[in-house]
């Protein structure tokens, strides 16, 4: 596996080999000829967990986020009026599903094959994670407006609108775990 992958099929021997022994002066580390023991310091531990999943937690969120939107999209562009029925969208011609059509079904499918593709590559997962926290930052602005302001929602728009917030908040924590690795 190349190096611009964030995963590699050895990931689990480099994880043990990180693993510091407690080297203190413990009973066991004395009768070991290597001189360490088998007891794992917490603050290492915690640390090495902490390194661990700063590496995985980002791409795994994009992977999610790119199934998530090749799912929502291909359901767009395959039944475009009975999703809209299902946010309470009303149109009132066949040329405004044709138009939606494209924006939802079209672009969530190339946001989603774009975020599967940074979620692969290691280069393209900053890119990726910031593109989402721009990205669910603004849909939680706009349905705010909706919602909060408007009062334009139903129970559907608040489970988006709740999903929206999760995941902007968990793409948030991506960031952090993309700077904390690097």
């Amino acid at each position: 596996m190349s190096e611009d992958h964030l995963v590699s099929p050895n990931s689990v021997e480099s994880i043990a080999a990180n693993v510091i022994p407690c080297g203190s002066a413990c009973a066991e580390c004395q009768k070991s000829l290597s001189g360490s023991c088998s007891a794992i310091n917490t603050l290492n531990f915690k640390e090495l967990l902490m390194n661990v999943l700063a590496r995985l937690f980002p791409p795994a969120l994009l992977a999610l986020n790119g199934l998530i939107y090749l799912g929502v999209g291909w359901l767009f562009v395959s039944d475009v009026a009975g999703w809209f029925e299902v946010v309470g969208v009303d149109l009132r011609s066949d040329m405004g599903y044709t138009e939606l059509r494209s924006v939802y079904g079209g672009f969530m499918l190339a946001f989603g094959a774009f975020l599967l593709v940074c979620a692969l590559r290691k280069p393209y997962a900053p890119a990726g994670v910031l593109l989402l926290v721009f990205t669910y930052a603004g849909l939680v602005a706009a349905r705010s407006w909706g919602v909060l302001v408007e009062q334009a929602y139903n129970a559907t728009v608040l489970q988006i609108y709740i999903s929206e917030w999760l995941a902007l908040v968990l793409s948030i924590a991506a960031w952090f775990c993309l700077k904390r690795s690097h």
